[in-house]
C-alpha cells in the first residue's frame, strides 16, 4: 500500500497524473488543516508562540517523505524555530521577565 506522498510525488512513475494530482490535493488539504489547528491552538491559549510550537511538532511527525510531497523543508522548520524563539523572547520582555 502506497502513501499518500509515495503518490503525489510519483518518483517511479507508477501513477497517472490524475492520481499523483488527487493525492497531491488531498496532502495540501491536510497541511491546511494541520495550520489552522496551530493557528486556532494558539489562539485558544492566547499564546502565539503555540502556533510555531504546532507547526514544528507536524513537523516532527511527518516521515521525511511526507515532508518533501509537502514542501516543508529544513528551511520550514528552521524558520519555526526562529518565530518560536523570537515570539517568546518578546512575550517575556512584555511581561517583565525576560
Amino acid at each position: 500500500m502506497c502513501s499518500l506522498s509515495a503518490i503525489s510525488l510519483n518518483q517511479d512513475d507508477l501513477f497517472s497524473k490524475q492520481e499523483s494530482f488527487a493525492a497531491k490535493r488531498e496532502l495540501d488539504s491536510r497541511n491546511r488543516a494541520s495550520i489552522l489547528s496551530a493557528l486556532k491552538s494558539s489562539q485558544t491559549s492566547g499564546n502565539p508562540a503555540d502556533f510555531s510550537l504546532g507547526l514544528l511538532n507536524t513537523y516532527s511527525s511527518m516521515s521525511a517523505e511526507e515532508r518533501t510531497a509537502a514542501n516543508w523543508t529544513p528551511a520550514f522548520r528552521d524558520n519555526a524555530v526562529q518565530s518560536y524563539k523570537s515570539t517568546t523572547r518578546l512575550l517575556s520582555m512584555l511581561k517583565g521577565t525576560g
